[in-house]
């Protein structure tokens, strides 16, 4: 993680600025880019990002302009068209991520930021803060942040040291369980000859 802000803002479309200064600072430089959801999407802020010489990418749409294939909802449910923008910084985004290279841009980011989130859920166990109070928060948010840089790093520099993986094997159902299920399922069975 390059850098770490936090608010109490429960939007985060003017949040992207504060989160650029953070990064900056850490890096003792400016971003070339920055990929970023559509919460994040605040003309303004996209233009004052950009006259800076950093390039953004930030979505305008959750599904990318394309239906998914797996979509099972009823036609009514859909949004197949999706909303039209007329700022011409949005329309210039629009068009820009509708390239093949701002496609390929702004895919990095499926692989570089939700990566992480799941990993700080799932395997450092972060899912709440236990304190309370923006300054004590944000203290609690840089401590994850440090571990997982930490845990990353280990990672990285160390890759011959990493355990293998187990392969995973069915756990083995209780007799009483198992006895069970096998008469509800012969039950069943008879009932629909």
């Amino acid at each position: 993680m390059l850098g770490a802000y936090l608010s109490q803002s429960s939007a985060d479309n003017n949040e992207l600025e504060p989160m650029l200064e953070a990064v900056s600072h850490n890096m003792g430089q400016k971003p070339e880019a920055v990929l970023a959801d559509r919460g994040y999407l605040n003309g303004p802020s996209i233009e004052q990002i950009q006259s800076q010489g950093i390039e953004a990418y930030v979505a305008l749409s959750a599904e990318a302009h394309e239906r998914r294939p797996y979509d099972l909802r009823c036609e009514d449910k859909r949004r197949e068209n999706p909303r039209r923008y007329t700022t011409p910084v949005l329309v210039a985004m629009e068009q820009k991520l509708r390239t093949p290279e701002g496609r390929r841009r702004y895919l990095r980011r499926q692989a570089s930021v939700e990566p992480v989130v799941g990993i700080i859920k799932r395997v450092l166990g972060f899912e709440q803060f236990s304190l309370r109070g923006l300054p004590k928060v944000t203290l609690e948010w840089n401590l994850v942040c440090v571990a997982y840089n930490l845990k990353r790093l280990h990672k990285l520099l160390n890759p011959a040291h990493q355990k293998p993986k187990a392969p995973k094997t069915p756990k083995p159902m209780p007799s009483a369980v198992g006895e069970l299920l096998g008469q509800l399922l012969s039950h069943y069975c008879l009932a629909f000859q």
